[in-house]
């Protein structure tokens, strides 16, 4: 009897591949999942960047102009003062 039960502990065992892959199955799920995921995400927030960039240019366009006015308006202060 007892050799018997040393023969079943040395007996090869098989497994299924589909265990053996199933965590490689479930990485290349959350690839995928993560790749199409991301392309949606990225759809949904393009349009809105692009609108905040042109808001910042208009911004620093008109930020620009007020610094070259009062530039202006300064030397033209100095101007008089040193006249």
């Amino acid at each position: 009897m007892q050799m018997n039960h040393l023969c079943r502990c040395f007996m090869p065992i098989f497994i299924c591949r589909v265990f053996l892959h199933e965590n490689n199955t479930a990485r290349w799920s959350a690839l995928l999942i993560g790749l199409i995921y991301g392309k949606q995400r990225y759809d949904y927030l393009k349009p809105i960047a692009a609108e905040e960039r042109r808001i910042e240019e208009e911004e620093k366009k008109l930020r620009e102009e007020q610094e070259r006015i009062y530039k202006q308006l300064s030397e033209a202060n100095s101007d008089t003062i040193l006249k």
